[in-house]
C-alpha cells in the first residue's frame, strides 16, 4: 500500500467523520418540521459523496475547494438554525482536515519530483494531528466557558493571526 493510497483512505475517513458528526448535530436538534432536517442530512451526505467522488477522480483543487465551501456552508447554516455547536465543530475540523490532505497529496503527486517524501508525510501528519487537536481543545474550551470580546479587541486578535499566518507561509516558502 502506497502512501498516496494511504491518504486518500485518511481523507475518505476524514469526510465520513465530518459528515456524521454534521448529521448527528442535525438530527438531535428539535426541529420544528422534518423537511428541513432531511434536507440538510441529505445537503450534508450528498457534498461528502461529491467531495469523495472528486478525491478519487481527482479534479481541480478549485472543485474540491468548492465543495469543502457548501459543507462549511451548509454547517454555517445549521449552526444559525441553533443546532449544537459541539457536533458542527465536529464537521468543520474534519472537515478542515481534509480539506488539507487533499490538497498536500495534490501537491506531493503534482508530477514535480519530491525529495523524502516517506519524511514529508510523516511531518504534515504529525503537524496536522497537533493543529487539529489544538483547535479542538481550544473550540471546546470556547464552548465550555463563553468568552465575550469587544470589537477592537476581536479585531486585533484577528490581524495578529493573519500576521502569524503569513510568518508562518513565509517560512514554509523559505525551506523549499
Amino acid at each position: 500500500m502506497t502512501r498516496e493510497t494511504d491518504t486518500t483512505r485518511l481523507i475518505y475517513a476524514l469526510l465520513f467523520l465530518a459528515t456524521l458528526g454534521a448529521s448527528v448535530g442535525v438530527w438531535l436538534y428539535p426541529w420544528t418540521g422534518l423537511d428541513e432536517r432531511w434536507g440538510l442530512l441529505l445537503f450534508f451526505w450528498l457534498t461528502a459523496v461529491g467531495w469523495g467522488y472528486a478525491v478519487q477522480k481527482r479534479y481541480h483543487l478549485a472543485v474540491v475547494s468548492g465543495l469543502f465551501a457548501l459543507f462549511i456552508g451548509g454547517l454555517a447554516y445549521a449552526s444559525v438554525a441553533g443546532v449544537a455547536t459541539g457536533w458542527l465543530l465536529v464537521g468543520v475540523l474534519m472537515g478542515l482536515a481534509a480539506w488539507d490532505l487533499t490538497h498536500f497529496r495534490a501537491r506531493l503527486t503534482g508530477g514535480m519530483p519530491v525529495e523524502n517524501g516517506a519524511a514529508l508525510w510523516r511531518r504534515h501528519r504529525r503537524q496536522l494531528i497537533l493543529a487539529t487537536a489544538v483547535g479542538g481543545v481550544l473550540a471546546t474550551v470556547t464552548l465550555l466557558q463563553p468568552l465575550t470580546l469587544p470589537f477592537p479587541v476581536a479585531l486585533l486578535l484577528a490581524l495578529l493571526a493573519l500576521f502569524a499566518l503569513n510568518q508562518l507561509l513565509r517560512r514554509v516558502r523559505r525551506e523549499k
